[in-house]
């Protein structure tokens, strides 16, 4: 219910903007009326499919101060989980969300690298029943054995020791009155010893990564540097967050996630999600107001399932992004592109210079990416956010041009010898569906709905394959033997892109699945490559965390496996496609360095 007080607070807010015609009425609290009766008092708003685009300004990402006193030499931080109202636009009701420290994205974390962070994560606000309570679907990942409401927080892209990486079964419910059996009862320690970068956290529970980031469990983590403090790139309020997420909303506002999947096996589950309402910082189609002049943006793609193609366009042309860094780290030069395709999970560092533009230019920020990625057949969202520059500009631009700046080198890693080449093929295992909207093809019989998503044809439950040694540094390979591109996510380490390069998937598949029954040989790859190996673009060649396993293709990764000192081993960590709805039914799998 929203008080009076906070009624006046919104419409003074939202402006003219509630002065608009209303086709939704909500309900707000009552006021004694004259003789002691009581009265409801009611504000109309529009439902999501009526509201305007470009009407509410962009929430700047609010950072939150750590206590430096409690542990020396580290920074603390408490931030608790909890359920509230946020206004996702100012034309419609509130919206019952999930979040940390009271806004989702939750409170941005600036760390010093070399500096450790704690983070006593704390989760005991929220209910004991799911806000998408029917949606959860118990079949997945053992779902019939856990409590409804579980988290974890993951830092990813975190080189962090496993007690604090959030690892999916070691969730806890609120209270932790329950908890998985890998629970860490105590603060989250991130080292912070890796190079300045764009990180974020968001919840990993078992089975239900999905819902609770969906319903608002997410939020920024950056690591700064001397270097990067020192290349002259735009910083104060002229370096701004943005995290792109999308939303399915009832009429009344309320989260809409859906509650029957495409199989029989798993009745609830679906294979991807795509909303139609883009929020840029929790706030749907938002507007900037900038100056004539460079600035950076850090961009987070937090969606579930959806890929974003962004361009930035005024009516006349395409305003051109200059990529800095990617997930791990600063790039070795600046890349300038037109477009910038992000897949879920992943991040860029930009520059955009808006200093030779007229005054009042505006700019959109547009997308094209098909949905699913890149076959289609979902809606696209063709609008994100607006840039307008009415700003006038506030002393010097101090900062350099991106032609100018030296970023620092890339070195190349280099395969440990005697290290084998781990291959690791992407599966989906189909069973016939009966739940409509699946009528029987043509020729009478039933279609085919995805049950599991596997790696390598196995269940997360099953014992682990890959254990590289500590120290060491190795190639994966991920055959991609589906029509849809996986972002994956490797916890622990930032990797480097060699390649990626077509394949006869079909014909590697057959011969893998014989294999791995025991019916033949295993198969070469050498024998299903059709192409030449494509190196990774300007964009994507620094150090990243996840990375693009295209269809019909494989994709080579090379990484360094060390640990944060003091960590014993065998050490478990896990690797997952981070499309969540993949990664919440069987696409994940632990690994362990030993």
């Amino acid at each position: 219910m929203i008080t009076r007080r906070k009624f006046l607070k919104m419409s003074s807010a939202a402006g003219a903007g509630l002065l608009l015609p209303w086709h939704f009425v909500l309900g707000c609290g009552e006021e004694e009326q004259p003789g002691g009766t009581t009265g409801a008092q009611t504000v109309a708003f529009r439902t999501p499919a009526e509201i305007d685009k470009f009407i509410d300004l962009l929430p700047r990402l609010r950072v939150i101060e750590p206590d430096t006193g409690r542990y020396p030499g580290n920074d603390y931080y408490e931030i608790a989980l909890g359920q509230f109202q946020q206004q996702l636009h100012s034309q419609l009701p509130p919206t019952t969300v999930w979040g940390y420290d009271g806004g989702t994205p939750g409170p941005t974390i600036e760390a010093r690298s070399g500096r450790p962070v704690r983070v006593k994560w704390i989760n005991d606000e929220l209910p004991q029943t799911h806000l998408l309570s029917a949606s959860i679907d118990t079949t997945i990942f053992g779902g019939q054995q856990y409590p409804e409401v579980r988290t974890v927080t993951h830092l990813h892209g975190g080189h962090t020791p496993p007690q604090s990486d959030g690892l999916p079964e070691a969730w806890s419910t609120p209270g932790a009155s329950a908890a998985g059996p890998g629970y860490h009862a105590g603060d989250f320690v991130y080292p912070n010893r890796q190079q300045a970068c764009t990180l974020w956290y968001h919840d990993h529970a078992m089975g239900l990564t999905r819902l609770n980031v969906y319903a608002g469990l997410a939020g920024m983590y950056i690591i700064r540097d001397d270097i990067d403090d020192g290349l002259g790139l735009p910083s104060g309020d002229y370096e701004v967050g943005l995290v792109i997420e999308d939303r399915l909303l009832n009429p009344d506002a309320s989260l809409y996630y859906p509650t029957r999947g495409g199989s029989t096996v798993h009745p609830v589950w679906n294979m991807d999600f795509f909303g139609d309402v883009p929020l840029v910082n929790g706030k749907a189609f938002p507007f900037m107001e900038v100056e004539p002049r460079r600035y950076r943006l850090r961009m987070l793609n937090g969606s579930q399932s959806r890929f974003y193609n962004l361009w930035l366009e005024d009516g006349a042309g395409v305003l051109p992004f200059q990529v800095v860094g990617s997930d791990g780290g600063l790039l070795a030069k600046p890349a300038p592109v037109a477009k910038l395709l992000l897949a879920p999970a992943e991040r860029a560092d930009l520059i955009v210079d808006f200093s030779g533009l007229a005054e009042g230019t505006t700019l959109t920020l547009r997308n094209d990416a098909a949905a699913p990625f890149p076959l289609g057949g979902a809606n696209v969202i063709p609008e994100l956010m607006q840039f307008r520059v009415n700003l006038p500009v506030q002393g010097s631009d101090g900062s350099k041009p991106p032609a100018a700046i030296e970023l620092p080198p890339i070195a190349p890693l280099t395969a440990t010898p005697d290290v084998p080449t781990r291959n690791i093929v992407l599966v989906e295992t189909e069973a016939p569906s009966t739940i409509p909207p699946w009528p029987p093809d043509p020729g009478g019989s039933p279609r085919m709905g995805v049950t599991d998503l596997l790696i390598n044809g196995k269940f997360f439950s099953e014992p682990v394959d890959e254990q590289p040694r500590a120290g060491t540094t190795e190639i994966w390979q991920f055959f991609n033997a589906t029509l849809e591109t996986h972002p994956i996510h490797i916890h622990l380490v930032q990797f480097q892109i060699l390649n990626r390069q077509q394949l006869d998937s079909v014909g590697y598949f057959i011969a893998w699945d014989a294999w791995r029954m025991g019916s033949g040989p295993k198969p070469a790859v050498d024998g299903y490559l059709t192409g030449a190996p494509e190196p990774p673009a300007p964009e994507e060649a620094g150090w990243k965390d996840t990375a693009r396993a295209r269809p019909q293709e494989i994709l080579r990764l090379i990484a360094r496996f060390d640990l944060p000192p003091d960590t014993p081993t065998p050490a478990r960590y896990v690797y997952h496609c981070h499309i969540l709805e993949h990664e919440d039914n069987e696409m994940m799998r632990p690994y362990e360095v030993i």
